[in-house]
């Protein structure tokens, strides 16, 4: 998405229905991702019509809903507060992660950078989410109010992906057509972090 010529709201809801309806799926057949980051979402194309792919490492990495795992592999920053106390998770995992993703499509960093350890740990738990900045300058309120529908500490109170395709930002209808330049550079700042990471 960094690598885009122009990049918008409208773009960014564009690709977020086609992960949001292909979450959807998995969920009414009682499959939870549990993986959702970045890395799993794959574009076919570099074309801004480019039809989204979700990924996972394997197989194995989706689970039934109400499983209670000892482990669950997954990048901290997409894990939501209740994984953090419980091994005990439901489809409402995905959620969380849904809403940091879309956090980082639109402000291009994620939440929680650069806590680490106790601190990240703490943000997730208390559900500490910055919406200030300049690139959330850029972002209309309908775009932070999807955000928001997703990150909710309480899982029951995230809102279903059937629900949220419905939302007029992730429709489209009232996601804007401004150039989210700071959100695009910071986005590619991102990308290079993940991959410094990577190569450690």
């Amino acid at each position: 998405l960094s690598s885009l010529p122009f990049y918008t709201e409208q773009i960014v809801a564009h690709y977020l229905r086609q992960i949001t309806d292909g979450i959807r799926f998995l969920h009414e057949y009682g499959i939870v991702h549990k993986n959702l980051k970045p890395e799993n979402i794959l574009l076919s194309s570099v074309q801004p019509e480019a039809i989204i792919k979700i990924t996972d490492a394997g197989l194995d990495s989706f689970i039934l809903e109400d499983m209670d795992m000892e482990l669950v592999c997954c990048n901290t920053i997409y894990c939501p507060p209740e994984l953090l106390l419980s091994r005990k998770f439901d489809k409402t995992f995905d959620l969380w992660s849904l809403g940091i993703i879309l956090y980082i499509m639109l402000s291009g960093s994620d939440p929680f950078h650069p806590k680490i350890d106790e601190d990240l740990f703490r943000a997730i738990l208390l559900g500490e989410i910055p919406y200030t900045g300049e690139a959330w300058d850029q972002v209309s309120l309908n775009g932070k109010d999807a955000v928001k529908r997703w990150l909710v500490v309480d899982p029951k109170q995230r809102a279903l992906t059937s629900d949220m395709l419905q939302h007029p930002w992730v429709s489209g209808s009232h996601a804007t057509t401004e150039h989210l330049v700071i959100s695009q550079n910071r986005l590619t700042e991102f990308n290079a972090r993940r991959v410094a990471m990577v190569s450690v």
